[in-house]
């Protein structure tokens, strides 16, 4: 089998003229003559870990979106802000928190068209693209301008960008009952080749297939003829992640998730967490992060499962039937956590 390396889930961007907030540290853009939404409460850091200190927290929101939204790009850190009559997509410092850039969503065929779903983001060091219901956008980190549009694609269709240029290419899985694979240039927009799947593909790297089926993450090896299959908690959450070979680990659930590990080359459950995860799961050097229903960021050793680090915050237990997300994203040095109940975003530094 080839070398699988393991990829960061960075999520971003979409398109039209640009707001301006302000450096300020709030960012809420709802209306004047719309109640602001209730907010929770604060989720304060009420145990410091060995690892990682809290740098800055600002209220941004809300961002009532079904999938992870953050993406980071080098400086930036990118994420959706849904209001009752708009979507921003908004781009603020990594260091303090303060807003750089932020982008109303729009239809460029349909101008007055509400558009209320940002279906994936994704950024690499120039650029953001970004997944709407209608086709993929592409914008420049550094301003927000607005770089490339795809062709109109089908509508009622979920489109995820994964998280990887490969060949020139982003690749986008756009979901319905069966999945259309869409391979798209990163610096024009065009779409270079599209595949049909009859079944829900969850994931294709190299020469390995992912499908779910049912209750069922099947996957397959076409280099080495070898193939696996475990009987998961609910549906897979994007993106199953494949580690140096040695393990995939997966999110799965049908409300709280939970978060398994295999060994590729027999298919068995290496470790399993119960299912008390609120939120995706990021990697940062080995270690597993995701948020748990008690408001405690879980750092998980890929390979084992054994917690090595915690971080409790307080406010817990979480809200998870208000629409609130939570998410987690993070790379080298950088740990962020987003807590939708309360809109707050907090940034983590190593001690």
């Amino acid at each position: 089998m080839k070398r699988l390396t393991a990829v960061m889930i960075a999520l971003v961007v979409t398109q039209l003229s640009c707001v301006s907030i302000g450096d300020t540290n709030s960012a809420s853009p709802w209306s004047p003559s719309s109640p602001p939404p209730t907010l929770g409460p604060s989720h304060l850091l009420i145990a410091k870990s060995p690892t990682w200190n809290e740098r800055w927290r600002r209220t941004i929101g809300p961002s009532y979106f079904s999938v992870p939204l953050l993406a980071i790009s080098g400086d930036a850190l990118i994420l959706p802000v849904w209001s009752e009559r708009e979507t921003l997509i908004t781009s603020v410092s990594t260091h303090d928190g303060h807003t750089i850039w932020a982008k109303k969503v729009a239809d460029p065929d349909f101008p007055g068209r509400q558009i209320r779903v940002v279906n994936s983001l994704f950024a690499d060091s120039d650029r953001v693209y970004a997944a709407l219901p209608f086709g993929v956008q592409s914008f420049r980190v550094e301003d927000g301008e607005l770089q490339w549009i795809t062709t109109r694609l089908p509508e009622h269709t979920s489109y995820r960008i994964f998280p990887k240029i490969e060949d020139g290419t982003i690749r986008v899985y756009g979901i319905t009952s069966k999945t259309v694979l869409y391979d798209i240039g990163f610096d024009d927009g065009q779409i270079k080749s599209t595949q049909d799947y009859p079944e829900r593909l969850v994931l294709k790297i190299e020469s390995v297939e992912c499908v779910e089926d049912a209750l069922d993450l099947r996957c397959t090896d076409n280099e080495t003829k070898t193939s696996w299959k475990v009987t998961t908690r609910g549906s897979v959450r994007s993106w199953p992640l494949y580690i140096d070979s040695r393990i995939v680990l997966f999110a799965s659930g049908p409300h709280l998730s939970s978060l398994t590990g295999v060994e590729p080359a027999s298919g068995a459950i290496v470790w399993q967490t119960p299912e008390d995860v609120v939120s995706n799961f990021t990697t940062i050097n080995g270690t597993a992060y995701s948020l748990r229903i008690d408001a405690a960021l879980v750092a998980r050793d890929v390979f084992s499962g054994q917690e090595v680090d915690r971080l409790q915050f307080g406010g817990g237990p979480l809200d998870t039937e208000s629409g609130g997300e939570y998410w987690v994203v993070g790379a080298d040095d950088k740990l962020f956590v987003y807590f939708g109940d309360s809109q707050e975003l907090v940034a983590l530094g190593p001690n």
